[in-house]
C-alpha cells in the first residue's frame, strides 16, 4: 500500500509570496513606485532665491498672470503686462522658454512672483557694464534734445549724451539727430544711481580711424577716387576720401 502523504504545513514565518521573492520588482503602478517617483521628482526641483534670473517655460496664460514653470517647488507667475507689446498684443505662447527674475517667494501660498521686465532690465545693465569695461559700442535711439545735449533710449534705459559728443563737428541742425538710431560709446556708468553718459562722437572717430588706415594703405599717385565735399574755402574744397581729408585746390576745380 502506498504510504499516505501528509499535508505540508507552512508557518507564517516560512510563507513566501511570489511578489516578495528576491530579485522581483513590485508590480507596475504600485503605491511604492508612485511615491518613489514623486519623491525623486521633488528632489530634482531647485530652490531659487529672490533677485535671481532663471529660465522657465510658459505653461498657461491667465487673465492677469502668465504661469511659468521654473523648476522650483512652487508655481511661478508673472504679470500679463510684462508680455504685452507696443501694439497691445500679448507676445507669449504656451511652451515658450523665457527668462524671468524671481521677485518674491510666497511659499505659504505655494507661488513665486516673477518679472520678465525686470529680468530684461537686469540683463541690459549687465550688457552696459561689459560694454563700459571693454569699450565696445551699444545700440540706442536719440529720443529728444535737452539742455546741454540729448537723451538716448538704450533698451528702456535713459542715457545722457552731451552736445559735444554728438558728432565730430558742431551740427548745423542739432534737431536732425532726434529719432535716429545709432551706435554709442559708454563714457560713464553708475548702476546704483542709474546714470549713463554716452558718446556718438567716439564711435565715429573710431570708424574714421579705421577708414583712414585702410585708405592710406591703398592710395597711390595717379589713382582716380571718389569723395564727398565737406567744406569749401576761398582756396579750394576739402574732400573726404575715406577717413582722410584731401584738398582740392581752386585751380583744379571746374
Amino acid at each position: 500500500m502506498e504510504e499516505e502523504k501528509k499535508p505540508t504545513t507552512v508557518t507564517p514565518n516560512q510563507e513566501v509570496k511570489k511578489e516578495d521573492k528576491p530579485g522581483e520588482k513590485p508590480a507596475a503602478g504600485s503605491g511604492e513606485e508612485s511615491f518613489g517617483a514623486l519623491f525623486e521628482e521633488s528632489l530634482s526641483r531647485k530652490h531659487f532665491d529672490e533677485g535671481e534670473i532663471v529660465s522657465g517655460i510658459v505653461v498657461s496664460m491667465e487673465k492677469e498672470y502668465v504661469m511659468v514653470d521654473i523648476g522650483d517647488k512652487c508655481e511661478g507667475q508673472a504679470p500679463i503686462e510684462d508680455f504685452r507689446g507696443p501694439d497691445g498684443e500679448i507676445k507669449a505662447l504656451v511652451g515658450d522658454r523665457i527668462e524671468v527674475l524671481v521677485e518674491q517667494r510666497m511659499e505659504e501660498q505655494g507661488v513665486i512672483l516673477l518679472s520678465k521686465t525686470k529680468a530684461e532690465k537686469k540683463r541690459m545693465w549687465e550688457v552696459f557694464e561689459n560694454a563700459y569695461k571693454n569699450q565696445t559700442p551699444v545700440s540706442g535711439k536719440v529720443t529728444e534734445r535737452i539742455k546741454g545735449g540729448y537723451m538716448v533710449d538704450m533698451s528702456g534705459v535713459k542715457a545722457f549724451m552731451p552736445g559735444s559728443q554728438a558728432d565730430l563737428r558742431p551740427l548745423k541742425d542739432p534737431d536732425s539727430l532726434v529719432g535716429k538710431e545709432d551706435q554709442f560709446q559708454i563714457l560713464k556708468f553708475n548702476r546704483k544711481r542709474i546714470n549713463v553718459v554716452v558718446s556718438r562722437r567716439t564711435v565715429i572717430e573710431k570708424k574714421y580711424k579705421e577708414q583712414r588706415g585702410h585708405t592710406m594703405s591703398e592710395l597711390e599717385e595717379g589713382m582716380i577716387i571718389k569723395g564727398k565735399v565737406k567744406n569749401i574755402t576761398d582756396y579750394g574744397a576739402f574732400v573726404d576720401i575715406g577717413g582722410v581729408d584731401g584738398l582740392l585746390h581752386v585751380t583744379d576745380m571746374s
